[in-house]
């Protein structure tokens, strides 16, 4: 079984970004800022993209730089 920061980096590559709802709705996995923190400590280069909704809400979009 793959780990969680396997799963996200997998998710990463193959899709080039990912965000929270995306990641709990496909992996339910709950604390993707966490995920995100590891694999930048593992070398990683990932950045985040802040979007804001019509409701005033923000959100991260998290992608893999090159």
């Amino acid at each position: 079984m793959k780990s969680q920061n396997q799963i996200v980096l997998s998710h990463l590559v193959n899709y080039g970004s990912i965000t929270q709802k995306q990641c709990w709705d496909m992996y339910r996995i709950s604390r993707l800022s966490a995920r995100i923190y590891d694999l930048k400590r593992r070398g990683k280069s990932i950045s985040a993209i802040y979007h804001r909704l019509d409701n005033g809400c923000r959100y991260a979009e998290y992608v893999l730089s090159n």
